[in-house]
């Protein structure tokens, strides 16, 4: 068995319903939310993504044995597609936490993320390049607020998460990086994805 869940990162559709293996796992996912993990069998099973019972994206994917995954839906070039992003992340000092970021934002400006901790703020990743997952960096566990910003100027913040000591998170860049847009401006959305045991 595997554990999956599923990511609405697409600003061009509504909410949505999704299908594994024609049972409906999620129903009324609205853009930004995630399901919660569930398990899913090893070997091909069909996703279907609707929108108010129309078909917007219909594949076929070869899950794992013993994975952890999210599913992220999202838009390019006006399609729904689906990308497989792997929590395989491990904690070595589980007094600390570990925090990745994906981007996922439209625009092809390269982003910085920092985070302000006990009234300092401090650089995170520089160049976030559009697609990019990074790699866990460990942070001191506690209240924390997420700046995405575009040479150095603040375009999106996410105040007041409480990052737990032993966990581990994904910071989602999405929404579309256009000063003209109001409906999907650029969003961060903070994830704890499922930690795995330290060798």
């Amino acid at each position: 068995m595997s554990l999956i869940r599923f990511f609405h990162g697409c600003a061009q559709l509504g909410d949505i319903s999704i299908f594994v293996g024609g049972v409906p796992v999620a129903r009324q996912l609205s853009y930004g939310e995630a399901t919660p993990h569930f398990l899913v069998r090893q070997g091909q099973t069909q996703i279907r993504v609707e929108e108010k019972g129309v078909v917007r994206m219909q594949n076929h994917v070869i899950v794992p044995e013993g994975e952890t995954y999210t599913l992220l839906i999202l838009c390019r070039g006006g399609f729904p597609e689906m990308i497989a992003i792997a929590e395989d992340g491990r904690l070595l000092d589980q007094e600390q936490s570990g925090v990745r970021v994906g981007s996922f934002a439209e625009g092809d400006t390269q982003l910085q993320l920092w985070r302000r901790f006990a009234e300092q703020d401090e650089s995170l990743f520089e160049q976030i390049e559009q697609g990019d997952v990074s790699e866990y960096v460990q942070l001191e566990p506690g209240q924390n607020r997420f700046e995405v910003r575009e040479e150095n100027a603040v375009i999106s913040m996410l105040p007041g998460q409480n990052i737990e000591k032993g966990q581990l998170y994904t910071v989602y860049v999405i929404g579309k990086n256009d000063p003209d847009e109001e409906e999907h401006p650029v969003a961060i959305i903070l994830l704890q994805d499922v930690a795995m045991s330290a060798p």
